[in-house]
């Protein structure tokens, strides 16, 4: 009876330092709601990749990601426009965002990357995760037609790959194609 009796009061001192210590953890983790952060989300916004047309600005499509090899003036113009451009389909979409906040996105591996207030980043990511959940939903298609010359056009093989006949669209006429006779 005596170690049932010593177990139990162990187990009780434990547990007490236990949620002591974690009280005092939570008052010492308290979170800065207005820090700034960075966070990278997976933001599938098919619409943002396609284009949007604002009322204020127009027909908008973010930038390409440039090279690794780009220059300092190219990396820095693309942050801007990408910046500017999500920042702006962002708040068209009802986000308010503080001045100096910085979002870039790419519309290669449909991330987003944001340099936001923690209470700010919330709102992101809430939009981000409504975006995931209709991502599969959608089957976005893009259709280019070209215009070449029949020659041109008959001399590629059917067994040639899109890769194999991309390099031949240099010879194609950029003028319009009359009929043939």
């Amino acid at each position: 009876m005596k170690r049932h009796h010593l177990f139990l009061f162990l187990v009780i001192l434990v547990s007490s330092f236990r949620f002591g210590f974690a009280q005092v953890a939570e008052k010492e983790a308290v979170i800065n709601s207005y820090e700034w952060t960075f966070v990278t989300y997976q933001f599938p916004a098919i619409d943002l990749v396609g284009g949007f047309a604002s009322p204020e600005r127009g027909s908008l499509r973010p930038p390409s990601v440039p090279d690794q090899n780009a220059d300092d003036k190219t990396i820095q113009d693309f942050i801007k426009k990408s910046s500017s451009i999500t920042s702006h389909f962002l708040e068209l979409k009802g986000l308010s965002l503080p001045k100096g906040g910085l979002l870039i996105f790419d519309p290669e591996s449909l991330t987003l990357s944001a340099r936001l207030p923690r209470i700010s980043q919330s709102s992101v990511q809430f939009t981000a995760l409504s975006y995931q959940d209709v991502a599969e939903k959608y089957l976005s298609l893009s259709l280019n037609i070209f215009e070449a010359p029949s020659a041109l056009v008959r001399g590629w093989s059917t067994r040639r790959s899109l890769f194999q006949i991309i390099p031949n669209f240099s010879q194609i006429s950029k003028k319009p194609l009359q009929k043939e006779k």
